[in-house]
């Protein structure tokens, strides 16, 4: 029975999650060899007796010669086309169209740049995977970054960013690129490989309503799960009290699958544990028996509830739910929920981070955020080149700030500019919860994260089932064990 329930919800992930897998990418043929540095001049000077007492002169030293395929200039990219590929929609797909007129008409550097976009990261990756041919395959790809992950075991090759981030008149010191933060840089490697940069995070958050939590007797926001257990059962018992027998059964936390959310609460669950870059390992199982359980028994308490509507929205704003797991997309549709309740208007409501394990006695949260990205595919040296410029410029902290602005997200880099520009743009719940970036888990996903979570997430709901027994949660994590195994031995036969 368990198996069936879990393999009924991954029937999409075999037909549109696993493309066959491609060996070459077309323009790589082209790609010049990359020279080993030489190593420095060695110095010829005399050595002067000491009896003189003349001063030492110390000889220059002779700078490093750059590598072959980044020892290059303006006059070799000029008259190039560098073609862009993303799938961001609405007010990003604006911005980003923005921005690339903005660089072709300064046309400082001599080339052009032009902006290709599907309609969603699977379709992007659908495309890919056909693939185009050489002279329209990208040059620069835009997505989350489990997909740049992805793409890059499925041998498409991504160029190997470091060499280009210290380059001595192009990298981010000589254009005085502000750095990424460290937590957010860390998930962007592959095998040891800087190959993405980050453009802007998506975290996920609890949203909270500090006003129904001041009802209940409860000065500030859970910070641990003993907190949230008390607090979201008083909820429970608040509302099945009250004169509206139609709300009985609501209160607490809603109960919510979704990638994000529970890997979460795996990460809050064992701090010293939560990288996921090997998922799934034995340590996995650990994470997601013990978290299942605990929510479990909150569930059949009823301080956890399964809600019948898909958005949580209004329950939040007429107190039927104290909490529920959301992202910086949903702060727009929550305010209009309140602005259309007929009570509870002016009620205040916060983001907080998932709370910690007591057990760990960890008083510092960890975040969960992932991505967007942009990586370069490899091809011939003036390509890569010119992608890194455009990369470049597109990382000018002007630039990469007004991308977060647009994706309702958080900027990657931080400085007391970038700071002011989404204190007075942002939403000020987002401005308000930039002090949490440094609690962001800094481990890179898995290649196959995609698929992953997917499969992680059908068998968190399924826990949840009418009739599922507490005691068959590990049995759970077998057949998520097993279930990937096989979706991945399908993947192997395609190579």
């Amino acid at each position: 029975m368990i198996r069936a329930g879990l393999q009924a919800g991954i029937l999409l992930i075999l037909f549109f999650m696993i493309p066959a897998c491609q060996t070459t990418v077309p323009a790589s043929e082209k790609t010049k060899t990359l020279g080993s540095s030489a190593e420095p001049a060695q110095s010829t000077a005399s050595i002067i007796p000491t009896l003189f007492f003349t001063p030492s002169v110390q000889p220059t030293a002779s700078p490093t010669p750059l590598p072959q395929h980044v020892n290059l200039g303006l006059e070799d990219v000029a008259g190039m086309t560098i073609r862009v590929w993303h799938a961001q929609q609405n007010e990003v797909k604006s911005k980003l169209e923005e921005l690339v007129d903005r660089f072709n008409s300064e046309d400082e550097y001599g080339f052009t740049v032009s902006l290709h976009n599907e309609l969603s990261d699977s379709i992007l990756n659908d495309v890919l995977m056909t693939p185009p041919p050489a002279n329209e395959f990208p040059n620069i790809v835009i997505a989350g970054s489990p997909w740049l992950k992805s793409w890059q075991a499925a041998k498409f090759p991504m160029v190997m960013l470091q060499t280009y981030i210290d380059h001595p008149t192009y990298g981010f010191e000589a254009q005085e690129i502000p750095p990424v933060m460290d937590s957010m840089m860390s998930q962007e490697y592959y095998r040891g490989n800087l190959t993405a940069l980050p453009l802007w995070h998506l975290p996920e958050f609890l949203f909270y309503n500090d006003t129904f939590g001041q009802i209940l007797g409860f000065s500030t926001p859970p910070a641990n799960r003993d907190d949230f257990t008390e607090q979201i059962c008083a909820a429970l018992a608040a509302v099945n009290s009250d004169s509206d027998p139609g709300n009985d059964g609501t209160g607490g936390w809603i109960l919510t699958s979704s990638p994000g959310a529970v890997i979460s609460w795996m990460m809050t669950t064992a701090p010293q544990k939560a990288d996921f870059s090997n998922f799934p390992e034995e340590k996995d199982r650990d994470l997601f028996t013990d978290t299942v359980t605990w929510l479990r028994k909150l569930f059949d308490q009823g301080c956890v509830w399964q809600s019948r509507l898909s958005e949580p929205f209004d329950y939040f704003a007429n107190h039927n739910a104290l909490l529920y797991s959301g992202t910086f997309a949903d702060i727009p549709f929550q305010r209009r929920a309140f602005e259309n309740a007929d009570s509870n208007r002016s009620d205040d409501w916060t983001l907080i981070p998932y709370p910690f394990n007591n057990s760990d006695n960890e008083n510092s949260p960890v975040i969960f955020s992932t991505a967007v990205s942009a990586g370069i595919f490899t091809g011939t040296a003036e390509e890569q080149f010119a992608s890194w410029l455009f990369l470049s410029w597109l990382m000018k902290p002007e630039n990469l700030t007004e991308l977060a602005l647009a994706a309702n997200a958080w900027p990657v880099q931080d400085t007391p500019e970038i700071t002011k520009m989404v204190k007075e743009k942002a939403d000020s719940k987002i401005y308000a919860s930039l002090k949490w970036r440094t609690a962001i888990q800094p481990s890179p996903l898995p290649a196959d994260w995609n698929t992953d979570s997917l499969v992680l997430s059908d068998g968190f709901a399924y826990a949840f089932s009418p009739g599922m027994n507490i005691t068959k949660i590990p049995d759970i994590w077998d057949q998520i064990e097993s279930t990937l195994t096989e979706i991945k031995q399908v993947d192997q036969q395609k190579l």
